[in-house]
């Protein structure tokens, strides 16, 4: 399965968002229909390396960036994704953090993100019951601990974008969406000024 096509087309989309403005695009490793066919995660891993020293080649003289995410399948640890970048070896990849998939992974979101440290660029914030990546508002059915997560940026003094990923909160009329957006304002002005300052 050649990569290239593949890597031509993400190169465009990271000239589009370079020209609206992206300061930093997230990417999942790739390979995990390989994987899933019996590919040894060594080779997915190497095809994300390859992938990402050509994507980086292609935006060395732009202003946008490129987060590698962690999954539930491969770089499930900031470890993982800090070898990662070691390998690709540009400034230019860092790491977002997807707070469901590490979840789904039994991750602690406190060492992750301070493992991770300045190399945390961008976040995928998201809860779920800890089995599937349900997308849901914190603070609801999920169980992820976010005194951990808050804590954690803290400690980093993490100040790039926090991203709600929360696709699964869109089931409801047009009205109680309004609503939603509303007090998922209020609640993560709560979390950004309040919790996790008594971890």
């Amino acid at each position: 399965d050649d990569p290239q096509p593949k890597i031509d087309i993400l190169k465009r989309w990271l000239d589009l968002y370079e020209g609206v403005g992206v300061r930093q695009a997230v990417l999942h490793p790739g390979g995990r229909e390989l994987y899933l066919q019996g590919m040894d995660l060594s080779q997915a891993f190497g095809q994300t390396v390859a992938a990402l020293q050509h994507l980086t080649e292609h935006i060395q003289d732009m202003a946008i960036g490129i987060c590698v995410e962690n999954m539930d399948w491969i770089a499930r640890t900031a470890a993982e994704l800090l070898q990662i970048i070691d390998e690709v070896s540009s400034p230019k990849v860092g790491i977002c953090l997807d707070t469901g998939h590490l979840h789904m992974v039994a991750g602690d979101p406190y060492q992750f993100i301070t493992e991770a440290g300045s190399q945390l660029r961008a976040l995928h914030i998201a809860d779920n019951e800890g089995s599937r990546d349900q997308h849901m508002m914190p603070y609801g059915r999920g169980t992820i601990d976010w005194s951990r997560v808050m804590a954690g940026l803290r400690e980093i003094d993490y100040c790039g974008a926090f991203n709600l990923e929360i696709p699964g909160e869109t089931q409801a009329p047009f009205f109680v969406r309004e609503q939603k957006l509303d007090c998922y304002h209020r609640i993560v002005c709560w979390m950004l000024i309040e919790e996790g300052q008594n971890h």
